[in-house]
């Protein structure tokens, strides 16, 4: 079994980076439909901040918003209106009581401004478009951050075929956790929340574990042991079928709008300049409320 612990709450790069990768917006794109939902609907709390903490004091508050939350959810009679969703989610925090908060609440994490969260106040049917996909995905961080970690069920097998050695892994969702929520990260190698399959090669060092294999990647499941049989007991296999597969390494990907605003965001790490690598210290390329102008320009 392995655990995987909720994300936490969104500054306005992460949720810049989200909105790349889900929607395909741009930062600019994103910036403004978070900037609607302040100033216009004001659903969502300040956009324009670089803390994903909440301040100690603010603990009340989410207590109220929750409490909101789980009210409205009761009084849906839609099973596609997500505003059941946050409902179902809230009430379960209520009953259980809400998980990671000496990571949420952290005022030496706080500046001027805290993470992006709900105010509490629910969209109009004026509220759409942007502006509704941006609050969702802001509500669903929020809620799954206070949410228990997922746990996986995770299965490796290597068999041994004239001396080559295969290995093939399995991993299965057996706690949903905080992907109950549907805030599930985009990011390649992300199983689906629903189905819990995931599919992705695995990196150099996971391959250097084992001997390569012709199968390097994660899979919903395996084909079950005979009975009685255990993983560790020298199990015979019958070779159906063996290929050979040619493949040439690629080069690096084109730099996403999502990446780039991670180098900006830890630009300076790398420099070679000391006093230049220190004067970039903590602060990057811009600022959160900076970083998508620079970009469109």
């Amino acid at each position: 079994p392995s655990r995987e612990t909720a994300p936490p709450l969104f500054d306005l790069t992460s949720l810049q980076r989200e909105a790349i990768r889900r929607f395909g917006w741009t930062a600019r794109r994103t910036l403004s439909a978070a900037q609607r939902c302040y100033e216009a609907h004001k659903i969502l709390t300040y956009p324009r901040t670089d803390s994903r903490c909440l301040p100690n004091d603010y603990r009340q508050k989410v207590s109220e918003i929750l409490t909101g939350f789980a009210a409205a959810g009761r009084d849906v009679h839609s099973k596609d209106d997500p505003v059941g969703d946050y409902g179902a989610a809230a009430d379960r925090l209520i009953r259980n009581g809400l998980q990671n908060e000496n990571r949420t609440f952290d005022d030496s994490k706080v500046s001027d401004h805290f993470a992006v969260i709900p105010t509490g106040r629910l969209p109009s049917a004026a509220v759409s478009g942007d502006d509704r996909k941006i609050f969702d995905l802001v509500v669903r961080r929020f809620l799954g951050n206070f949410h228990p970690p997922a746990v996986w069920e995770r299965v490796e097998r290597v068999t041994v075929v004239e001396g080559e050695r295969f290995r093939s892994r399995a991993r299965t969702l057996t706690e949903p956790g905080w992907r109950s929520i549907g805030d599930v990260p985009s990011a390649p190698g992300v199983p689906d929340a629903e189905t819990g399959q995931e599919r992705r090669p695995f990196g150099r060092k996971a391959r250097e574990a084992v001997a390569p294999s012709m199968d390097d990647e994660v899979i919903s499941s395996l084909p079950p042991l005979r009975a009685g049989a255990t993983e560790s007991s020298g199990i015979e296999v019958a070779t159906t079928g063996v290929e050979i597969v040619a493949e040439q390494t690629k080069p690096l990907p084109r730099i996403t709008e999502a990446r780039l605003l991670s180098l900006m965001e830890n630009a300076g790490k790398y420099l070679e300049d000391e006093d230049f690598a220190a004067s970039m210290h903590e602060r990057g390329l811009g600022t959160p409320a900076t970083r998508a102008e620079i970009i469109e320009n």
